[in-house]
């Protein structure tokens, strides 16, 4: 019988150091879906109905009485945080033989932290390109790969129709990596930025933060995690992307940090707070297999709040039919 798990808080500051560049430039799930931790691991939360927030009452104190007062009509919406997770054993064999030479608690750790935290990109992804339900949805007029696209013009038309029909004004764009190499060969865009350093010769984040200016949003992400698709011919195996090239999405997220869960937004990431975290890793002894085992768990609820808040332009990388 395996041995009780025990949880390995030590491990953790660890395994965010090993995996920096995954965490803070990879994977971009925590920049959609705030995170939101909650003391109960399912309950409810209050939201508003459609249209709430932009009431304007008259904020004149009238004699003998007091200011007006808000009477948002919310309704209750369920969250139910689900447990994660994944196991890496580390053979004694394996032990043996790199132990002198490796961190063993540190390599199982990384590997299970890698691979849950990818699992949970993959679900908001899901959602952030979610073409039936998101508000608003556009074909663009050509391909990005045609460098006289109006890139511009298609995410000023999608931001229109976001405000116009929603009062939404998104302030995130992101991009499946693909995509990035043409944008920054655009025409329009080159010869907006002939008098600087050409894009495609910037440093990423100064690349991106170019292209949020241009393009008028607070931030660009780009969506470059992809995984092995698995087949029994390795020859046939191959790495797909987890964000579909041909769709753009344009969103409002939640302001990072807030608490007050009536705010309008895109998504939340709700985590069960007695985790300690998005995720915490443990360890056990299975001696049946003759192995120590690293285990990183989480338990959370990537839970969309409003639809309205996601705008999809499609067409970007292949050309679609016009229904």
């Amino acid at each position: 019988m395996p041995s009780i798990a025990r949880v390995r808080p030590d491990l953790v500051p660890v395994t965010q150091n090993k995996l920096s560049k995954l965490i803070h430039e990879e994977l971009i799930f925590r920049q959609i879906a705030i995170e939101t931790p909650m003391p109960e691991k399912a309950g409810t939360y209050p939201h508003l109905e459609k249209g709430e927030i932009m009431r304007l009452e008259d904020t004149k104190r009238a004699p003998r009485t007091g200011f007006g007062r808000s009477d948002y009509k919310t309704v209750d919406k369920s969250y139910d945080t689900e447990g994660y997770g994944w196991e890496e054993p580390v053979d004694d064999v394996e032990r043996k033989a790199y132990g002198s030479q490796f961190n063993i608690d540190t390599i199982g750790s990384v590997r299970a932290t890698r691979i849950l935290l990818t699992s949970f990109e993959k679900k908001v992804a899901k959602e952030a390109q979610n073409e039936t339900k998101a508000g608003t949805k556009i074909i663009c007029a050509k391909t990005w790969k045609d460098r006289t696209a109006d890139i511009r013009k298609d995410i000023n038309d999608a931001k229109e129709q976001m405000g116009n029909k929603y009062a939404i004004q998104p302030s995130v764009l992101v991009i499946p990596e693909p995509l990035v190499r043409y944008m920054t060969e655009n025409e329009e865009l080159s010869e907006k930025m002939k008098f600087t350093t050409p894009l495609e010769l910037m440093p990423k984040a100064q690349r991106l933060a170019s292209l949020a200016t241009y393009l008028d949003v607070d931030k660009v992400l780009v969506g470059t995690s992809r995984i092995r698709t698995q087949s029994s011919n390795k020859e046939k195996e191959a790495w797909t992307p987890l964000w579909e090239p041909n769709v753009v999405s344009l969103l409002k997220p939640i302001d990072d940090g807030s608490i007050d869960l009536l705010e309008e937004g895109f998504m939340r990431n709700f985590v069960w707070s007695a985790m300690g975290g998005l995720y915490r890793i443990e360890d056990y002894r299975d001696e049946p297999i003759k192995s120590d085992v690293y285990r990183a768990e989480g338990h959370i609820d990537p839970r969309v709040v409003s639809y309205q808040a996601l705008g999809i332009i499609t067409g970007v990388y292949d050309d679609v039919t016009t229904p």
